[in-house]
């Protein structure tokens, strides 16, 4: 699948891509997405090599990248985050509780 806007190739999504993405918005805690949160998802997808994602505060940044990281996963496989401060990680898992609880 290829991703255009005004004739300009955005993304180009192979299927393993494209079966991620439908798990990341099966996973996702909310009802909408947003833009910011979309293309977060869709980057970390659709990268092989490591991120940094910088954004301002309540974009929705910690859902997003936990739906992107949990979509790629794979059974066997762990999930570590490290976080700089107690309050970091309560977001991480304030979030990663409205996941479970949304599935």
């Amino acid at each position: 699948m290829i991703i255009l806007k005004e004739g300009k190739l955005l993304l180009q999504i192979d299927k393993e891509m494209e079966k991620s993405w439908e798990i990341a918005k099966i996973i996702f805690p909310y009802e909408k997405m947003k833009p910011p949160q979309k293309k977060i998802i869709q980057s970390i997808l659709s990268s092989s090599n490591p991120s940094l994602i910088s954004s301002q505060i309540g974009v929705g940044k910690t859902a997003a990248l936990l739906s992107s990281l949990l979509a790629l996963k794979k059974p066997e496989e762990k999930v570590v985050i490290f976080v700089r401060t107690k309050a970091q990680i309560n977001v991480f898992l304030r979030e990663l509780s409205n996941i479970y609880k949304h599935l």
